[in-house]
């Protein structure tokens, strides 16, 4: 058990009280010194808020203490939660589309892919998640027939777009099989107007 010495402002209005009516009192929370640990802290309204609390050993007034320190993190506990909410309707989304849909970062990296596109590719989302696209989609050029080997670039340049239109492009599936397909691509833009 901790006696309260000293509590800021910030302090008092995290636990609710004016920081002079907690000196003295024990502090309500079990502490343990060089771990993090989360509280739920209920307010007066009901809502709980969570709370990080970390602790280090010191010497306050020439005696051995505890500084405890109180982060509300309750906004970024909620975003998140919604955060993960999203990314869940997105998957939902992308799942529920019956076209084959992958998805890339900026380096060219599989980020997902949906159900529809493991299928048609035959590999699972774990597997591709990470992997450069030119080693999951693995097309070939409908006139030389050799890989693509930046489908990204190749489907963007408006030289190549009609092409595949015309003619198909073979995907070479995981288990070997050639399949003919079309391709499109699309980019994401950020808040700043960023190609992704």
């Amino acid at each position: 058990e901790y006696e309260i010495k000293f509590l800021n402002p910030a302090a008092g209005s995290l636990l609710e009280a004016q920081p002079d009516q907690l000196v003295g009192e024990i502090f309500p929370f079990e502490v343990q010194t060089d771990e993090v640990t989360e509280l739920e802290i209920p307010d007066q309204d009901d809502l709980t808020r969570i709370v990080e609390l970390s602790a280090v050993d010191l010497i306050w007034e020439g005696e051995s203490a505890l500084l405890v320190i109180l982060r509300d993190i309750t906004q970024r506990r909620q975003a998140e939660l919604e955060l993960t909410n999203e990314k869940e309707r997105l998957s939902v989304t992308l799942d529920s589309i019956a076209d084959a849909v992958i998805a890339s970062n900026k380096h060219g990296l599989v980020e997902r892919l949906n159900n529809e596109a493991a299928r048609l590719i035959g590999i699972f989302n774990q597997e591709a998640h990470g992997q450069p696209l030119n080693q999951i989609l693995k097309l070939k050029h409908p006139k030389t027939g050799k890989n693509i080997e930046d489908p990204t670039a190749t489907l963007m340049d408006p030289n190549f777009a009609e092409t595949p239109s015309k003619l198909g492009l073979d995907l070479e599936r995981f288990d070997g099989e050639i399949i003919k397909v079309t391709a499109e691509t699309r980019c994401i833009l950020d808040d700043e107007g960023q190609q992704h």
